[in-house]
């Protein structure tokens, strides 16, 4: 009777695991504010360019999308960091990145478009 011995997946070290969020979020931050830097002023309101791209025929987002918004940014971080193996952490660290990536389309589509007045 022989055992296999099987190896354990390999941990992550938090170090690594912050290093990668923190360049994920600079890479996103960057690519928003290249095109317009005067755009950082409206760093707080990142989270409605995700929402831009959700509900595309939609304008007015509401102060619940700007919370909400940053409430599931930081569960998503606060969930991902605790990740201690690697496939778990990729995991989280991808859905982070796509999501990332649609909210910088999002804020580059809402600053396109004109704006147009209710009257």
């Amino acid at each position: 009777m022989s055992i296999e011995r099987t190896e354990e997946p390999e941990d992550m070290s938090r170090p690594s695991r912050i290093w990668l969020w923190i360049i994920a979020w600079l890479v996103a931050g960057l690519t928003t504010v290249i095109p317009d830097p005067f755009s950082t002023i409206f760093a707080w309101a990142f989270p409605l360019g995700l929402f831009a791209i959700i509900f595309p025929h939609e304008r007015d987002f509401g102060f619940e999308f700007l919370l909400g918004g940053w409430f599931f940014y930081g569960f998503l971080t606060v969930v991902g960091l605790a990740q201690k193996r690697s496939a778990r952490f990729f995991l989280f660290y991808a859905i982070l990145c796509v999501l990332l990536v649609l909210n910088v389309v999002g804020c580059h589509v809402i600053w396109k478009q004109p704006i147009q007045d209710s009257l």
